[in-house]
């Protein structure tokens, strides 16, 4: 049985509650360090990050998203510490190299960043759709 005739037999299963979406990539940001492709869902969003420079990415944590990472191509360091309602470090910032194919899931109240080689590339997939006031997005320095 072919996708199609999955998809369409999985939707036609679903109860009036349930609802499968559907979105598209669209570039969000882009500098000379990396570009940014996003796509925001009602209640969830996927990134893709092509890192262009090996310098810090992210250096924040969120109050109200989980995200999990998968390093799709490339290597790099994933830093992160835990950190209270006030933004206040639990420890100290912990450092772990990463390969590519390695997950990382990222709670709230985690600060986190990222330092991955040239040609890397990173998918994201976040709890919560972004938002653009960026109301969630604490900036906390790891590295």
């Amino acid at each position: 049985m072919g996708l199609v005739a999955l998809l369409t037999r999985s939707l036609l299963e679903l109860s009036s509650d349930q609802v499968i979406q559907f979105g598209v990539l669209d570039v969000a940001h882009s500098d000379p360090s990396r570009t940014l492709c996003e796509c925001n869902l009602s209640d969830c969003s996927v990134q893709i990050i092509d890192v262009e420079a090996e310098i810090p990415l992210a250096n924040h944590y969120h109050e109200l998203k989980d995200e999990t990472f998968v390093l799709v191509e490339g290597d790099g360091v994933f830093y992160g510490v835990a950190v209270d309602e006030y933004g206040n470090r639990l420890g100290e910032v912990q450092a772990r190299q990463l390969l590519e194919g390695a997950v990382v899931k990222v709670p709230v109240f985690f600060a986190h960043t990222f330092i991955l080689r040239p040609g890397s590339r990173l998918v994201c997939f976040s709890s919560n759709p972004f938002n653009p006031e960026n109301t969630d997005l604490h900036p906390l320095q790891l590295v």
